[in-house]
């Protein structure tokens, strides 16, 4: 992570060419291959990563989701379309439909409009979806997640890659800030879809954006993030380490754990392999199961004890044909 990204001034292409090198690999800029995935809402963030990005490649592919939330979505939807037409990049609309306002309505929309890209790419054959959060967004998740109580993991924030059963979601804009973007769209001439959902205070991510406005805190959070993510990964490092002495996967689907099973994080994480999970088991779960010490199943997998070793295998009913 940069370590002061909240300065105003424009993005050059050159820093954000620097910036997703290190993020790859990627596949070569041929257009016989699959297009490198853009989510693109027309807000000033997602209309900045086109633009930026159009100057890293030519082979990409634009989806621009309309949620069907607000009367003037689908004109916003179609203007946004032809704006990165203009730029070069090629943009398919997506509809969503079937979303209604009312309590939840930010993750619910959240939820089908991951479902709807991940459909596209499948489609498409795009292996990488980049997506325009940036600096103000990590830091507004670091403090939600620390007002959560969430623990050292979640205070990382959000990835700048995260592995997805469908795509691979890529997140170049983390160390820019929203303002830096919206400058750099001033700066090349073009305008962006402000959406008034994005203003209305009943949201929590809202009401944390001005709070952070008036307090001012976000070099702090940032740094905060740094400092857990840097833990995460010391540890990733010291469980993969562990996994390799103690652990083998079989080229069946299942993992052969040894005579004794392992803590609660490492088994944790290997459970959310073996049965193909986007997010691990809940942590209570797997202190339960560790706990008891016998043959049990959590979430599609089986723990089974046979001939003095531990085994995890997926359940036969989360196994697709």
């Amino acid at each position: 992570m940069p370590d002061h990204p909240f300065s105003d001034a424009p993005v050059p292409p050159a820093a954000f060419l620097a910036r997703i090198d290190q993020l790859g690999p990627w596949l070569p800029d041929d257009p016989a291959l699959p297009p490198v995935g853009l989510a693109v809402s027309g807000g000033g963030d997602s209309l900045c990563l086109a633009w930026l990005a159009r100057h890293w490649r030519k082979h990409l592919l634009a989806f621009v989701v309309d949620h069907g939330l607000r009367p003037e979505s689908a004109e916003e939807a179609r203007l946004t379309v032809q704006r990165l037409e203009a730029m070069g990049v090629p943009a398919r609309l997506l509809m969503l439909s079937g979303l209604t306002k009312g309590p939840g309505i930010a993750e619910r929309a959240r939820q089908a409009r991951y479902a709807i890209l991940a459909q596209a790419c499948r489609e498409a054959g795009c292996l990488d979806l980049l997506l325009g959060h940036q600096a103000d967004d990590q830091v507004e998740t670091i403090r939600m997640r620390q007002e959560s109580g969430s623990g050292p993991d979640g205070l990382a924030g959000m990835g700048w890659v995260t592995a997805r059963p469908d795509v691979r979601l890529v997140r170049p804009l983390l160390g820019f800030s929203r303002q830096a973007l919206r400058n750099t769209l001033r700066q090349a001439g073009l305008v962006w879809v402000d959406d008034p959902s994005n203003e209305d205070l009943r949201a929590t991510r809202v009401q944390v954006r001005h709070d952070l406005q008036e307090h001012d805190t976000r070099q702090t959070l940032w740094k905060i993030g740094i400092e857990a993510g840097t833990a995460r990964m010391q540890r990733d490092a010291a469980r993969a380490e562990s996994l390799a002495r103690r652990v083998s996967l079989r080229p069946e689907g299942w993992a052969c754990l040894g005579p004794e099973l392992p803590d609660a994080e490492i088994l944790s994480g290997l459970i959310r392999a073996v049965g193909g999970l986007i997010y691990p088991p809940p942590p209570a779960a797997v202190a339960r199961l560790l706990t008891a010490g016998q043959d049990a199943t959590l979430a599609g997998v089986h723990l089974v004890r046979w001939r003095a070793e531990w085994f995890l295998v997926r359940e036969v009913a989360a196994m697709s044909a």
